[in-house]
């Protein structure tokens, strides 16, 4: 029998600790190298990580919608060219490639339309948008991530599939990494039933949950 598995509300330390754990659920071969960084006038990076490629990536978490959210993402760009020197000398070691511009990867609950339309009106600036479900259900609890991608970018330019990761799992937790909606994966490692799967990718709906407008 499956276990059904309900939405239930996250606060962001918690999210935190999740993502802290597990860098790599949010985009293959992310790395963090430092938290709460950045100042008053520009804002502060929730997670500053960096990539294979040596690319610097800011992560912002938001547990509610928050359009301001994007525009403190896209001034802390600015506090990281200003800043180049410092970073070159407190991260000497982590292999960064300044001369590469920083990505920018926005984690929500959900994003409206009007979110999503603005973010994908800068084709020039790279920003992954992530959404996530936690899940709790008989004193487990679960989270999915999944990138919502731009659908006439997507026409042109699919995105490669990303592999879920299931390593170094807390004991008490079931985490769940959702890349695609044919791959689900249990923290056992086991693959999901097309019927468990649906449970998951449906649930909002059979609870009859109601998204606020865009």
């Amino acid at each position: 029998m499956a276990t059904v598995f309900r939405k239930s509300q996250i606060d962001k330390e918690k999210l935190r600790e999740i993502i802290l754990k597990n860098p790599d659920d949010l985009l293959p071969g992310l790395s963090f190298i430092d938290q709460q960084i950045g100042s008053e006038e520009y804002g502060i990076i929730d997670f500053l990580g960096v990539n294979v490629k040596g690319e610097l990536i800011i992560v912002n978490l938001g547990t509610a919608i928050n359009e301001g959210l994007l525009v403190s993402s896209l001034s802390q760009l600015t506090w990281l060219k200003e800043n180049k020197s410092l970073l070159k000398r407190l991260f000497f070691s982590e292999n960064i490639d300044f001369d590469k511009a920083p990505q920018i990867v926005l984690v929500g609950n959900w994003f409206s339309e009007r979110f999503k339309f603005a973010v994908f009106q800068l084709p020039r600036q790279n920003i992954h948008l992530i959404e996530y479900k936690y899940l709790i259900a008989e004193g487990k609890d679960a989270i999915i991530f999944e990138e919502i991608a731009d659908k006439n970018r997507c026409e042109c330019e699919p995105a490669a599939p990303r592999q879920p990761q299931t390593e170094n799992i807390p004991e008490n937790r079931a985490h769940l990494t959702v890349q695609s909606k044919d791959t689900l994966w249990k923290s056992q490692k086991e693959l999901l039933t097309s019927e468990e799967i649906a449970e998951f990718l449906d649930f909002d709906f059979n609870l009859g949950e109601e998204r606020p407008a865009a």
